[in-house]
């Protein structure tokens, strides 16, 4: 193929235009076209599964259904390619940045000849540039097949890219006329490098990553937006029919003139010469003035040495607690995340790390995000010089984290309780709180000379509040999801919820959210209710403040409080210094206990509660009349029509009820205690087998050696409704703590005829090292298996159990 003769380039560059416009509304009538396709084959189908639909209709449905078949292998290998972490996904990344370099490169090369000349077909960048738009072509169709909703992925701006640079292309080829005109859009892709980069793993470092995206991005602004002035300086009026090349600014005098200008140092060499580029400039200077403005303190921040971690914290501005142990990006995320939650009180607390190395640079700029909240500092909390530095002194608690993955449990819990001591012995009054690992450790910690529960230390043994809420839930069936639900902070968007349909899951998640949104919180009561019982104060609080009142914090002596979960009326009534503990969805709402007011705040809607300011003297609370020969209390002026409850009469006071010596049950029903519901024989059982250890906290039986309780697969077999714990641990593993999951279902508050049988299937070695703690659990039986062969599962009696669970453990240095 030669050139051709025939050639007029002048006026060429309408129909580039045309060509990439074709395409582009073509695709879109296409797309919705398709889309009614769809809608017909869905219609077609749901008639011919209601057998409705004739012959012809069945056929047509049938075509349809083969059309989409062959669809959804072509899409499964499209989705190969497209996803990176594959290898065929990174061969294509690859190629695309390379195809794009090369692109640019074949486009800055020819900005010196004039926008619009004849070329020949054999031209070496003519079959470059061809062969680079066929990878974009074959890239572009993959991604089509990928994308979920065609529609937006045909005006997003990568697909725009293409349709601007891919048909001229062609048609180049086709009239041996070239137009330089939008290949200069192709720059636009370079804002995706850093991404392209960050997928091929070509840059490991998250400094250089962060570097390549900011340069990448202003290299891609200032080439197109060079490319577009000097497009519109030549293509201007008196320009267009210019024979000299080029006939405005060239290319690398736009990118000059645009840096000067854009920098504000404005030389005055080069400037606009027509009214079209006078306008197009004012548009480059109003976004480039933001771009570069960025990109330079950006480029500044990256090149600078790290920031020193040895400084000093300075109390003076807020209260803070100093966090330490085991600090990584990971931990220190998940802190985060409810230290700031909106819903949290203590917004004016700041979290100060201290840790040996400094901070790798993911945790650098989740510091800089929240640099107003939390700080970093380079120490041990085991050198006193340290914790001067961080106001050890003056902090309202030090947090101790463990490292929840390691292999060796006892070494980590070692490390922390070493932590402890150095902390209590900068400060005995500092309050501590600690992860620990094995529940066994927690008595080094009661040894610790100044560390005292009853200024707020704590220990929360990770492994025992895990196997604990799991025995439980073995009891009570998503008790574990309800406690995680009320420990983590969320909050609730009904904004999704304003029309649910009539899908009962709708409404199931909408129950869901709503109940999700709640959390434990404690607060100060009013002084309305000093006098009254607990049940009375829970009604109230339920039906007027619309929060859950389910324990109350009390102080048994000048230095220590207790608590106390649904107190019985005889043993408690709420006094001026009692503490709720509530279930509520925010702060606020446990203010209003705080706030409610009888006299004030009788008809006022629970988000409308402040503190009154009224004279509670002149007034007589006491809520309820004793009405019920029973002694339970019951509201006055009781109307069945209406359940506002919060309509109190004024009586002479009070009379507590007694419902243990009560004829009456709580509902109002004839009260039949637990033992008259046994039959004779059930309560002759009932006698052999109640026995409980010194402290009644569990169901007892003398101790016993394992081989006494090792179960045949004969014996297993006369098992039902047992509950099968799979231990995966050998003679090298750390011990998980199985009493920790035992107790909760030997408890002593469970009636022993609903105690049911544990077997423990596993390895002897392994169960044999716990079995200390467990030889005085009452029916707790072991088999030796593996839960990893079908068949010692199955005779285990799989199929009768009433459930099964599963526990692993670490491999001791693995």
């Amino acid at each position: 193929m030669g050139t051709n003769k025939n050639c007029v380039p002048s006026g060429s560059w309408r129909k580039f235009i045309i060509s990439s416009t074709v395409p582009f509304v073509g695709g879109l009538i296409f797309i919705l076209g398709w889309r009614l396709v769809r809608s017909v084959h869905i219609y077609l189908q749901q008639k011919s599964k209601r057998g409705n639909g004739s012959t012809r209709d069945m056929c047509i449905a049938r075509i349809f259904r083969r059309v989409f078949s062959v669809q959804r292998l072509v899409k499964e290998f499209a989705e190969d390619l497209s996803y990176p972490k594959t290898q065929k996904g990174r061969l294509m990344t690859w190629l695309t940045m390379l195809f794009t370099i090369i692109a640019i490169i074949l486009y800055l090369i020819d900005t010196n000849e004039k926008l619009e000349r004849c070329v020949s077909r054999t031209d070496t960048s003519v079959i470059l540039d061809l062969i680079c738009n066929i990878f974009f072509l074959w890239r572009f169709t993959v991604m089509c097949i990928v994308a979920k909703d065609k529609l937006s992925f045909w005006v997003e701006l990568n697909s725009l890219i293409d349709f601007c640079t891919i048909p001229p292309a062609f048609l180049t080829l086709y009239l041996g006329t070239t137009w330089l005109g939008l290949r200069f859009i192709r720059a636009v892709r370079l804002n995706w490098f850093g991404d392209d980069v960050a997928a091929v793993k070509l840059i490991s470092s998250h400094k250089m990553l962060n570097l390549s995206r900011t340069l990448c991005q202003f290299v891609s602004f200032w080439l197109t937006a060079g490319g577009l002035y000097f497009l519109v300086d030549n293509m201007s009026a008196e320009n267009i029919n210019c024979n000299k090349s080029p006939c405005g600014l060239s290319f690398w005098e736009s990118l000059y003139f645009l840096f000067i200008t854009l920098s504000t140092i404005g030389y005055g060499d080069k400037h606009p010469s027509n009214r079209e580029s006078q306008i197009i400039v004012i548009f480059i200077i109003m976004v480039g003035l933001a771009v570069f403005a960025s990109f330079m303190p950006a480029l500044v921040e990256l090149s600078q040495k790290p920031a020193s971690y040895l400084g000093e914290y300075d109390d003076s501005k807020s209260s803070h607690v100093i966090v330490c142990g085991y600090i990584t990006t990971s931990t220190v995320t998940n802190f985060m995340r409810d230290f700031l939650h909106p819903e949290n009180e203590n917004q004016e607390t700041t979290a100060v790390f201290l840790n040996p190395t400094p901070p790798p640079e993911e945790l650098q700029n989740l510091m800089h995000r929240h640099f107003y909240r939390c700080q970093y500092f380079q120490g041990s909390p085991l050198g006193g010089g340290d914790l001067q530095r961080v106001k050890c002194d003056t902090a309202k608690a030090c947090l101790v984290i463990a490292n929840k993955h390691s292999h060796e449990p006892d070494a980590e819990d070692a490390a922390n309780i070493l932590r402890v001591i150095s902390i209590k012995n900068f400060r005995a009054q500092v309050r501590v709180i600690i992860q620990i690992l094995n529940y066994h450790n927690e008595e080094h910690l009661f040894n610790v000379p100044d560390w005292n529960k009853i200024h707020g230390d704590e220990v929360i043994c990770i492994n025992e509040l895990k196997l604990g809420l799991l025995g439980k839930s073995c009891l009570c069936p998503g008790f574990s999801t309800m406690v995680a639900n009320l420990i983590m902070m969320s909050s609730f968007q009904p904004g999704s919820y304003n029309n649910p349909s009539n899908d009962v899951r709708d409404h199931w998640q909408y129950e869901y959210g709503l109940g999700a949104s709640n959390e434990l919180y404690t607060g100060a009561m009013s002084s309305d209710f000093v006098g009254m019982t607990f049940p009375m104060v829970a009604e109230i609080c339920l039906i007027k403040l619309h929060i859950l009142l389910i324990g109350v914090e009390v102080e048994t002596n000048v230095d220590t409080s207790g608590i106390l979960f649904n107190p019985s009326p005889n043993i408690f009534k709420f006094s001026e210094n009692s503490r709720g503990i509530f279930i509520a969805q925010n702060p606020q709402a446990v203010k209003s206990a705080a706030f409610y007011c009888y006299q004030c705040h009788e008809y006022t809607s629970n988000n409308e509660i402040s503190k009154c300011n009224c004279d509670k003297t002149k007034y007589i609370r006491t809520g309820y009349t004793n009405a019920n020969p029973d002694g339970r209390y019951k509201p006055a002026n009781n109307n069945n029509n209406n359940n506002n409850y919060s309509n109190f009469e004024l009586t002479d006071g009070f009379h507590e009820p007694s419902y243990r010596n009560s004829a009456v049950s709580c509902d109002g029903l004839p009260y039949v205690s637990f033992w008259k519901t046994l039959s004779k024989d059930d309560r002759s059982r009932y006698d052999q087998k109640l026995t409980l250890d010194g402290t009644g906290a569990y169901h007892w039986r003398e101790p016993c050696a394992l081989d006494d309780v090792t179960m045949t697969k004969e014996d297993v077999a006369t098992l039902t409704d047992h509950i099968i714990v799979c231990v995966f641990g050998d003679i090298n593993s750390p011990t998980v703590g199985l009493r920790n999951l035992l107790l909760p279902l030997r408890s002593s508050n469970l009636p022993v005829l609903e105690v049911k049988k544990v077997l423990l299937l596993g390895q002897k070695d392994y169960v044999d090292k716990e079995w200390k703690d467990l030889n005085d659990f009452q029916d707790v039986y072991f088999m030796e298996g593996s839960p990893m062969r079908r068949e010692d599962v199955i005779s285990a009696g799989v199929q009768n159990c009433l459930m099964c669970l599963i526990l692993s453990s670490a491999l001791q240095g693995k």
